[in-house]
């Protein structure tokens, strides 16, 4: 997670592209469901790369995510899943952000260890 929120924060869209598998399924919830890198990049990472948007990797709930924070809005969570071969989905809460009101974020550190000084309820 650390290593796609550094490619996401600099804008290096392509790279995050260069690590989707050929069958993710990108899931902006409420709003739409992209099946496959081809559906997937132009329009989910291309949309991200006209915002000003920073990402933060975090544990909700104990699973790897990121918290995605813009002007202006309140923070939101993307939940990104691997496996051995890359990303194979994802996730993104931006328009039901009120889903994790109740969920505790643990902020990562560089080392990937858990914070415990930096809780945060949403």
């Amino acid at each position: 997670m650390l290593a796609y929120a550094e490619l996401f924060n600099s804008r290096r869209f392509d790279e995050l592209r260069d690590l989707l598998t050929e069958h993710v399924r990108v899931e902006v919830v409420s709003a739409a469901t992209l099946e496959g890198k081809e559906a997937a990049t132009g329009r989910y990472f291309g949309n991200y790369a006209r915002q000003d948007v920073s990402a933060r990797p975090v544990q909700i709930d104990g699973r790897p995510a990121l918290l995605l924070k813009e002007a202006g809005r309140s923070a939101y969570v993307v939940i990104v899943a691997f496996d051995a071969r890359g990303i194979v989905g994802i996730r993104d809460f931006r328009h039901t952000g009120y889903e994790f009101a109740a969920s505790t974020v643990n902020h990562l550190q560089a080392s990937n260890a858990i914070a415990d000084a930096e809780q945060v309820k949403l």
